[in-house]
């Protein structure tokens, strides 16, 4: 089926974009890249501590990005195999948890292009969802 290739895919993203952020400490060459692109041309009024600190952040975010799209692919393929109402409700619950959460924190802290990626990644969830929803 593909909507279960398509969610399996976005977890497998999950993971390695998590793995990818926890090695970006390591890369010093990429911090101004990966400050730009988040934050825009507000990326450069940062000193070098804040910047260190800031890399830190979106570095230590990356574990926790990882395992969410390992125990996501958990629930995709338990949910497909055997589908149930209580899986299904788990993997819409993962979705809605994270999403407006974290776009309102990426409003509120500026960073734009995070809130408009989730809002596109949302969409193809809840579509995906709708697409399989009746398979309990």
């Amino acid at each position: 089926m593909i909507e279960e290739k398509i969610l399996k895919t976005l977890a497998i993203a999950h993971i390695m974009g998590g793995l990818i952020l926890s090695s970006l400490i390591f890369i010093e060459p990429a911090h101004s890249v990966v400050l730009q692109l988040i934050y825009g041309s507000n990326a450069f009024t940062f000193i070098d501590s804040t910047e260190d600190q800031t890399i830190f952040w979106i570095s230590i975010l990356g574990p926790t990005i990882a395992s969410w799209g390992l125990l996501f692919f958990f629930v995709v393929e338990h949910y497909f195999s055997r589908p149930s109402r209580y899986t299904f409700k788990i993997m819409v619950g993962s979705i809605l948890v994270w999403a407006p959460l974290d776009s309102a924190l990426c409003l509120y802290n500026g960073i734009y292009v995070g809130a408009a990626a989730n809002a596109l990644v949302l969409l193809v969830f809840l579509v995906l969802f709708y697409r399989v929803k009746n398979l309990q």
